[in-house]
């Protein structure tokens, strides 16, 4: 299960819960705001009864924590994986294309994580370049076993493939998240064109509150403007009800983020211990 959650907490204690949710495990992205709420992170969890009785009661029991509201996602229609930097022409993708493995994004049959499947994701974790003969020797099996069970968590969605970079690097200083409500008969319309945008990095339709979720990042703050204006042009149906600038970006899919966006460090991801 994959939820987003905002936290809002008292100032002074703010630093103090950052680190500790920074090294929560369920925490898989964590972001500092520019108003309400003071805090944006997106969890994994194994089911939804875990992610209620494991993962929300003790987020919501660290000190400072005053208030939370939890977003379920429905359908993911796009993520970091499918965001493109869009530096290369048609022929140079469909190459890469050829000999990458087929998308899974919307796959939902997951195997069951035995014991080497979960050595082998701690491993990627933090360093998806690893051979498989390490990959083996830390997993106790042969580097062919490896390989093979690495195939298998790709092809099934478990494992996906992207390469991501210190955003503020490359250009793009500003992360922002626009939350609002479409009819249910037009979300998925809504969601996809959202996902077809260069500048849009998630695309998500949710429960709770809003039922629409999508996280841009842009070069200037006056694009969250723009963005917004042209979904409202094509979707006038839809009510943007918030928007959130994220003024730091503490942690971004287990890694660890220090100055200007570059990787300080890892917490390895393990939704299955909740």
């Amino acid at each position: 299960m994959t939820a987003f959650v905002l936290m809002w907490c008292r100032p002074r204690l703010r630093e103090k819960l950052v680190v500790r949710l920074q090294n929560d495990p369920s925490v898989a992205t964590l972001e500092i705001t520019g108003g309400a709420p003071d805090l944006s992170m997106t969890v994994f969890s194994s089911s939804l009864y875990s992610l209620h009785e494991s993962v929300l009661s003790r987020l919501g029991s660290y000190p400072g924590v005053d208030r939370v509201e939890v977003s379920i996602v429905t359908t993911l229609y796009g993520e970091g994986s499918r965001w493109r930097l869009r530096a290369m022409d048609a022929g140079q993708v469909g190459r890469l294309a050829s000999v990458t493995s087929r998308d899974t994004l919307d796959r939902r049959e997951m195997p069951q994580l035995d014991p080497v499947d979960r050595s082998l994701l701690d491993a990627l974790v933090i360093d998806g370049r690893t051979a498989f003969q390490d990959l083996g020797a830390q997993a106790g099996v042969t580097p062919a076993t490896a390989r093979r069970r690495v195939g298998r968590l790709v092809d099934s969605g478990v494992v996906r493939v992207r390469c991501d970079l210190a955003a503020p690097v490359f250009g793009w200083p500003i992360s922002a998240t626009i939350w609002g409500k479409v009819p249910a008969n037009r979300l998925q319309e809504v969601c996809r064109t959202l996902a077809g945008s260069s500048q849009v990095r998630v695309a998500a339709a949710t429960t709770g509150p809003n039922n629409l979720m999508a996280t841009c990042w842009l070069h200037s703050l006056g694009e969250i403007e723009a963005v917004e204006a042209t979904l409202l042009e094509r979707f006038p149906f839809v009510v943007v009800s918030n928007r959130v600038i994220d003024l730091r970006s503490v942690k971004r899919m287990g890694r660890l983020l220090g100055e200007n966006g570059r990787s300080a460090g890892v917490v390895p991801l393990r939704p299955w211990t909740d």
